[in-house]
């Protein structure tokens, strides 16, 4: 990892970025979560709409509990570029980690209005409106979901669950 390091910091523009996402695969080998978090951060750095290193941030700072750094890293990528669809819904499940509903919402609900056919949003903002007992909101959400993407047992088991709530058994 040191030799990596050291010879990471010779290179420049795309090939540093790819060294560096080859860098953060070898901390996942190690279960080095600290460094997969500094290491993608760094790339995100770079490369604020790097596609893979957003998706596996988003991962990674759910399954090692690092949604407080994440807050701080998603916020500042959507403060220099408030478009990012995807910085919006990593922001999302950061807030859902620490059961943080609403804000997560506020975030889905950015990252639709950016890109309305980002399925997984849809998902999301599901289960953040069923944690709140906002359940029309959520059978509105899992319907899109449904409509946008491939149909999931879960998803129609979730709707049932909704109707069941609301004493809709129809």
């Amino acid at each position: 990892v040191t030799f990596l390091l050291e010879k990471i910091n010779q290179f420049k523009g795309k090939e540093k970025v790819e060294l560096l996402l080859q860098l953060s695969d070898v901390y996942d080998e190690c279960e080095d979560y600290e460094g997969i978090f500094r290491v993608l951060s760094e790339v995100l750095t770079l490369e604020p709409r790097n596609d893979e290193a957003l998706h596996k941030i988003s991962f990674w700072s759910d399954f090692a509990g690092f949604q407080e750094k994440s807050i701080v890293l998603f916020t500042k990528i959507i403060d220099d570029d408030p478009y990012n669809a995807i910085a919006w819904f990593n922001l999302g499940v950061a807030y859902q980690g620490l059961k943080k509903h609403k804000d997560a919402i506020e975030a889905y609900e950015y990252c639709i209005a950016i890109d309305e056919k980002f399925e997984f949003a849809y998902r999301n903002l599901a289960e953040a409106y069923m944690r709140l007992k906002w359940y029309e909101k959520a059978i509105e959400c899992l319907e899109k979901n449904i409509e946008l993407g491939k149909p999931e047992d879960v998803i129609f088991e979730a709707i049932g669950l909704c109707y069941d709530r609301l004493k809709s058994f129809d």
